[in-house]
């Protein structure tokens, strides 16, 4: 564990006693850190402090677990867009071929996931947690993703959900590069391009592994937010949609 981590949970222990709870991509066991936005706020239990996992990687764990024991997926060909290690690691070890996608230049591909340079049918799965709100033409990089996949191939596509109708604003906002502020309609956005859209939420996930956003939004619009009207409430649900062709 890193020693930021470490720093993390001590001050955590005493202003912010928290419950234990299980990483089920690395079987920590023990409290969940806050998670700190200078633009957004706090989300409390948010980060394993052993790997890094979030509410939305713990959750689609979940979604990988369910598919893994339906499918075999040996012979598959994923595509992993801005890969997550903890994530990374488990698909590596599971199917024929991986590629990861990023524009930080270090992966194998740089892709442009509204024109991809891939051939029709490629591969068998599309994974893009958290890509698509910051891509300015949303619709043509789900056509692209559909293109690409096999007949019967998946995509998970989360994004995070948090206003009750998309906003969109026209530009990327400066601090996170946020093209819009997805909401609920975003399924249906789904829906318009695959034959198939099931949506998992924080409610079918086991409660030891602290699959909800855990934050005030009451005190909404922010910088990182605009034009969001206020949340009642303190949990929030995290939404994982598998697509498919």
């Amino acid at each position: 564990m890193k020693l930021r981590n470490r720093l993390k949970l001590i001050e955590q222990k005493l202003f912010h006693p928290c419950p234990s709870f299980r990483c089920p991509l690395c079987d920590y066991l023990g409290p969940f850190v806050i998670t700190n936005n200078r633009y957004m706020g706090r989300r409390y239990a948010s980060s394993c402090p052993s790997c890094g996992a979030k509410e939305r990687h713990r959750l689609e764990s979940v979604v990988w677990k369910r598919i893994l024991s339906n499918t075999d997926v040996s012979n598959w060909t994923v595509v992993h867009f801005a890969p997550e290690a903890h994530l990374r690691r488990m698909l590596e070890s599971q199917v024929l071929e991986y590629f990861a996608s990023d524009y930080s230049g270090n992966e194998q591909l740089q892709l442009d996931i509204t024109r991809l340079d891939l051939d029709d049918e490629f591969c068998h799965c599309v994974v893009a947690n958290h890509v698509l709100e910051h891509v300015p033409d949303e619709r043509k990089a789900l056509k692209e993703i559909h293109r690409i996949l096999k007949p019967g191939g998946i995509a998970l596509l989360p994004v995070p959900i948090y206003a009750e109708k998309t906003i969109e604003y026209g530009e990327p906002l400066e601090c996170s590069g946020h093209w819009r502020a997805p909401g609920p309609d975003y399924f249906d956005r789904l829906k318009d391009v695959f034959s198939q859209v099931d949506i998992t939420d924080s409610d079918d996930a086991p409660a030891e592994i602290q699959p909800y956003l855990i934050e005030c939004r009451n005190h909404w619009p922010t910088k990182g937010a605009p034009r969001v009207l206020p949340m009642n409430g303190f949990i929030f649900k995290e939404y994982i949609p598998v697509v498919r062709k």
